[in-house]
């Protein structure tokens, strides 16, 4: 049947054919669903090509256009767009059970073992670093942080916009290394060419050129 048709022909006849199967699976799945609204996505891409470079200005976009929950697909990745705080609140904390859970990230937990609490998948163990973390930053604890380690490193970032003001960036990262340093691992950063930041800093450019 197809033997006087050439290759190209044939791919091209193959990739219609594709296509088409695509469109009717897609549209059967979509008509037993009931999703929310969003932007008409593209055959295999979805709605890739509709993020610009500040996505965040896109999704407000679409929050103004569709509702408080957008619906989006990118590439195979079926997404929804939180477009207001009590939607969120709703959804992520209310009934957190149901949808506070993450998606599997290959790269950093599996081939990097990077397993940190922003990565890990809701359960037993995301629970209980989640409780060990609100216990540390319960409000009494807090309160402290500001009046003694927020204090002091501001005044050491105010200190040196003064004298080096042409590297403010520099004294903002300074800023957010010994913050955290402090409250997570109890170190203060003394210099501007700490140890543990400059680590820290390694690793964070690590990851992302690894995801890159």
């Amino acid at each position: 049947m197809f033997s006087g048709l050439s290759p190209q022909a044939l791919c091209g006849l193959c990739l219609l054919l594709g296509l088409g199967i695509y469109r009717a699976v897609h549209w059967a799945q979509a008509s037993a669903i009931r999703l929310p609204p969003g932007p008409k996505p593209l055959p295999f891409i979805g709605n890739v090509h509709q993020i610009s470079e500040h996505q965040e200005k896109t999704f407000l976009s679409w929050g103004r256009k569709y509702g408080k929950i957008v619906y989006a697909r990118f590439f195979g990745r079926c997404v929804l767009v939180l477009n207001h705080v009590s939607t969120a609140k709703d959804l992520l904390e209310k009934r957190g059970a149901v949808y506070s859970d993450r998606p599997r990230f290959v790269l950093y937990t599996e081939m990097l073992q990077f397993d940190i609490v922003p990565m890990l998948r809701y359960g037993d163990r995301y629970k209980k670093c989640r409780r060990w973390i609100q216990d540390v930053f319960l409000a009494p604890t807090v309160a402290a942080y500001r009046r003694t380690t927020q204090r002091r490193e501001i005044n050491v970032m105010l200190k040196g916009m003064l004298s080096r003001p042409d590297s403010f960036v520099s004294h903002l990262t300074r800023f957010t290394e010994a913050v955290v340093l402090d409250v997570t691992y109890g170190h203060i950063v003394r210099t501007d060419n700490d140890e543990y930041g400059a680590l820290g800093e390694k690793s964070t450019a690590a990851l992302v050129s690894a995801s890159s």
